[in-house]
This record gives C-alpha cells, sequence and structure tokens, in this order.
C-alpha cells in the first residue's frame, strides 16, 4: 500500500525574477519555453505585468530619492547638447571655410598660370624682335660693305662677311612668317649675289680661305 511519501512532488511554475528579465543574454523564445510549461500564457501575462508596475514604481522612486542627482544630469545633458551643437557649426563654418579657400586658391593658381603663360609668350615675342632686327641690321652692314672699294678688301673681310651671311640666312629661316623678313628677301639675295660677285674680284693669296668662305654661301 503506497504512504504519502511515495507520492511525486508536481512541478510547479518557475518564478519569474528581475535577474531573468534584465539579463543580457534574454531571449523571448527561451522565456516562453522555460516559464510557459506549467501555467497559461494569461498567468504569464498577468506575472509580467505585475512586473511592469513594480519596475516603473521602482523608476519613479529612484528619481524622487535623487532628484538634484535627476536634474543635474538633465542639466548636464542639455549642456552637452548645447556644446555639441556649437561645435557642429564650428565645424560647418570650417569646412565652408576650407570650401572658400579652395576656390581662392584655385583662382589664384589659375590666374598665376595664365601670367606665366603671357609672360612666357611676352619673352618669345621679345626674343624673335631682337632676333628680326639683328637680322635687319646683318643686312644693313652688308649691303654698306659692298659698297667698299675692292682694292681694300682681304680675304678676312670676305670670311666675315660669309659669316654674317650664314647668320642672317639662319634668322630668316627661323621667322618666315614675319612680314619683315618676307619683304626682305630680295635684299637678302641681293646681298648674296653682291658676295659672289666681290668673289672674283678680291686679290688674294690664301685661295683656300677665300674658296671656303664662298663655300658658306653657296651652302646657305
Amino acid at each position: 500500500m503506497s504512504t504519502t511519501n511515495d507520492i511525486p512532488e508536481l512541478p510547479a511554475p518557475k518564478e519569474i525574477t528581475w535577474d531573468t528579465l534584465a539579463a543580457p543574454d534574454f531571449e523571448v523564445e527561451s522565456f516562453l519555453n522555460e516559464h510557459a510549461q506549467f501555467q497559461t500564457l494569461s498567468e504569464m501575462r498577468r506575472s509580467i505585468m505585475n512586473w511592469e508596475l513594480k519596475l516603473h514604481k521602482e523608476l519613479v522612486d529612484t528619481v524622487n530619492e535623487n532628484y538634484p542627482e535627476f536634474l543635474g544630469s538633465a542639466e548636464s545633458l542639455d549642456e552637452t547638447l548645447t556644446h555639441l551643437e556649437a561645435v557642429r557649426l564650428e565645424v560647418l563654418k570650417f569646412r565652408s571655410d576650407t570650401v572658400r579657400t579652395q576656390t581662392d586658391l584655385s583662382t589664384v593658381v589659375r590666374e598665376l598660370e595664365q601670367s606665366i603663360r603671357r609672360k612666357r609668350k611676352l619673352a618669345q615675342d621679345e626674343l624673335q624682335v631682337r632676333q628680326i632686327l639683328r637680322y635687319l641690321d646683318t643686312l644693313d652692314i652688308l649691303d654698306e660693305q659692298l659698297c667698299r672699294p675692292l682694292g681694300e678688301l682681304d680675304v678676312d673681310d670676305y670670311e666675315e662677311w660669309s659669316k654674317m651671311y650664314v647668320s642672317a640666312v639662319q634668322l630668316q629661316k627661323r621667322h618666315l612668317d614675319s612680314r619683315l623678313v618676307q619683304n626682305s628677301a630680295k635684299r637678302l639675295h641681293s646681298v648674296r649675289d653682291g658676295l659672289l660677285a666681290v668673289y672674283s674680284d678680291i686679290e688674294c693669296d690664301d685661295k683656300f680661305r677665300l674658296a671656303q668662305a664662298k663655300s658658306w654661301i653657296l651652302h646657305n
């Protein structure tokens, strides 16, 4: 015959505790599996609602007990938010200033590049003018020298004139697009003809130097 000691103890519903609800790894599915085995969902709902009331009361009590600290925290939060907003505005201003500075810098760089190009063009134009003037001066000098009496001429004169003629030809080739150079083409041919004509009339013992000077004229 069985006694009360032989009757097994029936399982009781698992109590819902604060530690269960506040666990960092709390999961709804695990919570329901553990607590819904020996009680209805309605009972669990009432239990959870009681906990909600308890937690709300504890929160209110905590705030009332530490009201000065609570207000201080709120004021501190407001100050922090105000400071963050000021920082945000400063960052936006700095960003705007940076963009403006980059724009100004780009403008300065572009203007500087344009100025450099203009100065480079002016330097090239100045060099071209100088070379054209030297070319015209060379023609003037050769025209004048070719008018000297033949008796005053020697091989040194002819060599010097030949070198001047070669230099004039090189300058002419370099500036063929210049109207001044184009208009002086007949003068250059006239100088060449004059130099070749003088060659046969110069009395010189050093025929080699004289012939070499003539070859410079013929090959340019």
